[in-house]
């Protein structure tokens, strides 16, 4: 835990997932494409009709970059290239703040999560009977 939480009250065990960057990234792409064709856009055009643009909603990565779009600020390829863009740069910070993080097992995932769950239930399983 961060310093500013203190000590762990109970027992914990921590794991991290860590993907290869250029694998990141493109499954940035890939989820900023599927919102876009899950109607993104619309959502975001139905927001700024019943709130104002200066909304907490529209700080949040996607809808600031389109609501601009909608403004006529830049067309919607340059909106989708800086969300694909802002969203790599807010999965930088989070890995950052993460790694500060003490006693968390880091786990190399590549391609479905799914392929690195056993590794980490058995790591889980360790740690709970070593604690007990």
């Amino acid at each position: 835990r961060g310093e500013w939480l203190g000590p762990d009250r109970f027992p914990t065990v921590k794991v991290g997932l860590q993907r290869v960057r250029e694998e990141l990234a493109e499954r940035i792409v890939q989820r900023v494409d599927a919102f876009l064709a899950a109607g993104l856009l619309e959502e975001t055009r139905e927001l700024l009709m019943r709130y104002s643009s200066g909304a907490n909603a529209f700080k949040a990565l996607g809808y600031r970059e389109l609501a601009a779009h909608l403004r006529g600020e830049h067309d919607l390829a340059t909106a989708r290239e800086r969300i694909v863009g802002n969203t790599l740069r807010y999965a930088k910070r989070q890995m950052t703040w993460f790694r500060k993080e003490r006693h968390v097992r880091w786990f190399a995932v590549s391609g479905p999560v799914a392929s690195a769950v056993a590794e980490i239930g058995d790591y889980v399983a360790e740690r709970i009977a070593s604690a007990s």
